[in-house]
């Protein structure tokens, strides 16, 4: 196939794809946040959501905590505007997990939940559809299916990634759980943190 040919070919299906997704007729595209482009569904709409306020309440609660985040309802399209994804409530379960030596601390659970909810609000219709089932874990506690790997010379955060989870694509998954490794400097014989698979 000549190039010409090929670059015909791409812009009009980017062209009917587009015009599909504004006009109704197919559902809206979404990149997520390994990369992939695909239909934003129920279940795509609420996975990203829930990755992106996991990831706000690891950063409010502070360096070396890490946060389990679930929703548990699904979002149903917008009454109004067919493209969006909202909830009419939102019930957030939220674990946090101290970095060792470190312990249980009320007002960073405070921190997290109002990160949390600063980023869902525009999700649902008020705030007070936001509840949260929160939990502090005790200091050193992992997060259920979290594993540990001691790194070798060479090791990179997406070599990694390849091992545990099959793809480079998480490497982000594993440097945010270990936020006091440099990824530029990894030394022999450092232990990280593996998330579970996304």
């Amino acid at each position: 196939m000549s190039y010409s040919l090929f670059r015909c070919l791409l812009v009009v299906s980017c062209a009917a794809l587009l015009n599909g997704c504004l006009s109704g007729d197919a559902p809206g595209m979404i990149v997520t946040r390994d990369g992939r482009m695909t239909a934003e569904t129920a279940e795509v709409s609420r996975d990203e959501l829930t990755y992106r306020l996991g990831q706000r309440a690891s950063d409010a609660a502070g360096k070396g905590w890490n946060a389990k985040v679930a929703i548990q309802e699904m979002p149903k399209l917008h009454e109004t505007k067919a493209d969006e994804w909202g909830w009419s409530t939102m019930t957030i379960t939220l674990d946090l997990f101290p970095p060792a030596g470190s312990a249980a601390d009320p007002a960073v659970l405070a921190r997290a939940e109002s990160a949390i909810r600063d980023a869902a609000i525009y999700r649902v219709h008020r705030q007070s559809d936001i509840r949260f089932v929160s939990t502090m874990a005790s200091a050193g506690a992992v997060a259920p299916g979290t594993l540990t790997y001691t790194t070798v010379a060479g090791d990179t955060f997406a070599g990694i990634s390849t091992a545990f989870y099959g793809t480079p694509q998480h490497w982000r998954r594993i440097a945010d759980a270990n936020p006091q490794v440099d990824a530029a400097q990894m030394a022999p014989g450092t232990v990280l943190s593996i998330p579970p698979k996304p």
